[in-house]
């Protein structure tokens, strides 16, 4: 319960500081293009992650072993 109140913190405080750099700050579109792609594919990285690995160890099926093998090398 704490570790979930201190992420949340964390997190709302990264979007509060987020929105006062912006407000202080102009950025180039270019500049706000490439930090909202680097986002969006990190959400869709992770969305992937958790899938598969639900997937992967309610089946026990071998095809799963390749997305974990990709998994444990892009951690490296």
């Amino acid at each position: 319960m704490v570790e979930t109140i201190f992420a949340g913190l964390i997190s709302g405080g990264a979007i509060l500081l987020g929105v006062l750099l912006g407000l202080c700050f102009k950025c180039k579109h270019k500049m706000i293009a490439a930090i909202m792609a680097f986002g969006a594919g990190v959400l869709i990285s992770a969305l992937s992650i958790d899938l598969m690995n639900e997937g992967f160890e309610q089946s026990q099926e071998p095809y799963g072993m390749g997305f974990r093998l990709r998994h444990l090398v892009a951690q490296v």
